[in-house]
């Protein structure tokens, strides 16, 4: 599992974990 797919899927992890921030910044916000 390690090599290129796995560089690959710890920055698809890093990109959701950034979104999720995002959406939980906004919602604590509204709240």
């Amino acid at each position: 599992m390690a090599g290129k797919k796995g560089v690959a899927s710890v920055n698809i992890v890093d990109k959701d974990l950034s979104l999720f921030g995002d959406l939980s910044i906004i919602g604590r916000s509204i709240v």
